[in-house]
């Protein structure tokens, strides 16, 4: 009896570690299938490198999560066995290219594909510190030209024979009545070019370091600085006592077709649109550009003694100061159609303008339109309490962080963190009257919005999300709307370097459409 029980408990044992073990199988059996993989390519906006060199890290919540991988020879690349989850990045790394991040994504119960990367080569880059607007009858102009810092790379300008022949430079004046006269090298870093005649066109100035000017240059693919002689002046604000800065640039290719009203984005001024107002120009439109209240050129509000980057006083001035820009222009040319384009912050005021004044223009573009009303600031909005951006506070100051994610272009981000009338810090006030009451005031009158609207977004835009400008789209009423993303693309696509031919494109033949 005894050796049939102790033969059971034997078998019993058997039988439950073979449950046990095919237990644990189905676990991991099931854990397995769970898992998803990542996919993607890798490719080079210029240049040519071994692609399987490069390394693809995932990471989550900022910790690298398993060994990185590497892609095959034509970039192609596969993460597997990943769990599922939110807050996943992918770094891509490769000597001699800026390091490449995705956006935040999640991995939930499917295989993820498409994380596509692109990566821009390490290269000398040339930045001023001059302003790039030139008013038109000036002469005398000079420019200063800097090597930005590279990490990486050991950059200087030649020796003083190489860099002062004018040959070595590519200088386009455009008809402008410029010419350069000399190049002076004033360091290993920075140089001085030189001007003759008087600025008598209102057109772009291109200014282009050829790579034999740059000990050490990979290329320059589009490493160049834009002028933009202007037409300019100051006229009396819709706040009175301040005048704002205003700049017209009409001297176009052909005949004029229309004219396109440039509105700017938070801690910038109008200068950044000098390439952009080029290529309108040779398309046949006319662009007036202003100064933001508290930005560029703009007179600023003066408290305590100081001049405050970033104040204003009232939102409405942002929507009023380009009307008065509007109806001049209605002066000037009544028979031409008005356009209005807005980037950020601008497309904000320029969808709010839409609101307030909707039977002044002939149609609404819209880049990386900060206009979706966010909810942390309703709160603010409805209280009966000063918000924390009012009262002692109203003129402490925030740093501008935006640099890095501006755009992909590692010369344009070096250009803005040099460039003098980017603000580097801008009053609490500004944040109030821009993120709570202007805020508020697009989110309360969004359906009687009616202009015809094209609206513009980098998919891949990490200061702006995307889902703005699809709240925007939708919440209009417009008859006469369009919604495109660009995929990849940051938040600048005006300066993208891959995708802005595309959006000059998209834009030209938009309005082209509605003449």
């Amino acid at each position: 009896m005894r050796e049939k029980q102790l033969l059971s408990l034997k078998i019993l044992i058997t039988l439950l570690t073979v449950v046990i073990i095919f237990s644990g199988g189905m676990n991991e059996a099931s854990a397995n299938a769970n898992r998803m993989s990542i996919s993607g390519e890798i490719s080079l906006y210029e240049g040519t490198a071994d692609l399987s060199e490069a390394t693809v890290q995932l990471t989550k919540d900022g910790a690298e999560v398993g060994e990185p991988v590497h892609p095959s020879a034509d970039g192609s690349y596969n993460i597997p066995s990943v769990e599922p989850g939110e807050d996943y990045n992918i770094t891509v790394s490769l000597d001699g290219y800026y390091d490449e991040t995705t956006l935040q994504f999640e991995v939930v119960n499917q295989n993820v594909t498409g994380k596509d990367i692109i990566l821009q080569r390490r290269e000398p880059i040339i930045v001023t510190p001059t302003p790039t607007t030139i008013s038109k009858g000036d002469s005398g102009v000079s420019l200063v030209v800097e090597l930005s810092e590279i990490s990486g790379l050991e950059n200087t300008y030649e020796d003083e024979e190489v860099v002062t022949d004018l040959s070595n430079w590519e200088i386009d004046t455009n008809d402008t009545g410029l010419t350069v006269n000399r190049i002076i090298r004033n360091s290993d870093t920075k140089v001085t070019i030189d001007f003759i005649g008087t600025a008598s066109k209102a057109r772009a100035i291109k200014i282009q370091a050829k790579p034999e000017v740059i000990n050490n240059a990979q290329g320059l693919a589009s490493n160049d600085i834009n002028l933009s002689v202007v037409e300019d002046e100051y006229i009396t604000s819709s706040n009175p006592d301040l005048q704002t800065y205003y700049t017209k640039n009409v001297d176009v290719d052909g005949e004029l077709n229309g004219i396109v009203v440039i509105v700017h984005g938070l801690a910038e001024h109008l200068g950044r649109y000098n390439y952009t107002t080029e290529k309108l120009n040779q398309a046949g439109y006319g662009v007036y550009r202003l100064d933001n209240k508290g930005h560029g050129k703009t007179e600023k509000t003066v408290i305590n003694g100081r001049a405050v980057d970033g104040y204003v006083e009232d939102f409405n001035e942002y929507l009023d100061d380009p009307n008065i820009i509007v109806n001049m222009i209605k002066e000037d040319y009544p028979d031409q159609k008005i356009f209005m384009l807005g980037h950020s912050m601008g497309g904000r005021i320029v969808a709010s303008y839409g609101m307030k004044y909707p039977d002044q223009l002939d149609g609404q573009l819209f880049t990386g339109a900060a206009v979706k009303y966010q909810d942390q600031f309703v709160e603010y909005r409805d209280s009966e309490e000063q918000s924390p951006f009012e009262g002692e506070k109203a003129t402490e100051m925030i740093p501008n962080e935006l640099a890095d994610t501006i755009c992909r272009d590692a010369a344009i981000r070096a250009q803005y963190s040099a460039d003098p009338l980017n603000l580097n810090q801008f009053a609490n006030k500004l944040l109030h009257e821009y993120r709570v009451e202007l805020g508020g005031y697009l989110s309360d009158h969004i359906e009687e919005y009616e202009y015809p609207a094209l609206i513009l977004h980098g998919a891949d835009d990490r200061i702006v999300p995307k889902e703005f400008s699809e709240w925007f789209y939708e919440g209009i009423a417009s008859n006469d709307k369009e919604i495109k993303m660009y995929p990849d693309a940051y938040h600048e696509i005006l300066n993208e370097r891959k995708e802005k031919y595309e959006v000059f494109e998209d834009m030209i033949d938009w309005m082209d459409e509605r003449l």
